[in-house]
C-alpha cells in the first residue's frame, strides 16, 4: 500500500518483495528535478550520483568509480593497473612470491634522513636485515649519501648468470674485498692479473 502523511510518502508491503517492471529506464531525481540521484538502465548500467555528478557506474566488465575511494580492506585476485602514484602509509605484504614486472624504473625519495630506503628482512626474524639501502646523514655523502648494509652477511656483486661467488666482487664482513675470489685475505684481494694506470 501507499501511505502518505504530512512528512512522507511511503510504500509499505508485508507480504513478499516489491518489484518494479518497466520497458524503459528508471531515474531518481532531487526535489526540483534538476539533479539525478540514481539511474537504472535496462540491459545497461546502474549509476549513482553525488550532487549531480556521476560517481559510480556498473559496466559489462565490472564497475567504474570516479573520484576518491576509501575502503577498509581491498582484496584483488586479478591484475591491477595503476596510472598514477601509489601512496602506502603502511607495509605492502605478499602472502607468497610477489613479482613486479614491466617497470622502467623505481625512484625512492625518503622523507627523512637516517632511515631505511629499501630493506630485505628475514621472514622468521623481522629485526634481521639481510640487505638494506640506508640514508645516513653521517655518511661521506652527507644527508644525500647512502650505504649498503648486509648486517652479518658478506656482500656479493656479480654480473654472472650463475651468480658464482668467484665471478665478481665479494666483501666480507671483516672488511676484505675480493675481486674474482670469495675468500679475500687482504683489504683488497684481486684474483688474477691486475692493471693499474
Amino acid at each position: 500500500k501507499i501511505v502518505h502523511d504530512p512528512n512522507d510518502c511511503r510504500f509499505e508491503n508485508s507480504n513478499g518483495d516489491i518489484k518494479f517492471k518497466n520497458t524503459g529506464d528508471y531515474f531518481f531525481f532531487d526535489e526540483d528535478g534538476g539533479e539525478t540521484l540514481a539511474s537504472f538502465i535496462n540491459d545497461g548500467a546502474v549509476n549513482l550520483f553525488h550532487s549531480g555528478n556521476k560517481k559510480f557506474q556498473t559496466t559489462a566488465s565490472g564497475i567504474d568509480v570516479t573520484g576518491h575511494t576509501e575502503t577498509d580492506t581491498l582484496n584483488v585476485s586479478g591484475v591491477s593497473t595503476f596510472a598514477g602514484n601509489i601512496v602506502a602509509n603502511g607495509n605492502i605484504v605478499g602472502d607468497t612470491a610477489t613479482t613486479i614486472s614491466g617497470i622502467a624504473g623505481i625512484t625512492v625519495k625518503p622523507t627523512a634522513v637516517d632511515t631505511n630506503i629499501f630493506s630485505i628482512i628475514r621472514s622468521d626474524h623481522a629485526s634481521t636485515k639481510l640487505f638494506r639501502i640506508f640514508q645516513d646523514s653521517s655518511s661521506g655523502g652527507g644527508a644525500g649519501g647512502a650505504h649498503i648494509n648486509t648486517s652479518n652477511r658478506a656482500l656479493m656483486i656479480t654480473a654472472s648468470a650463475s651468480a658464482a661467488t668467484d665471478s665478481g666482487l665479494y666483501l666480507k664482513t671483516t672488511g676484505q674485498l675480493g675481486i674474482g675470489t670469495d675468500n679475500p685475505v687482504a683489504l683488497l684481494n684481486p684474483h688474477g692479473t691486475a692493471a693499474l694506470t
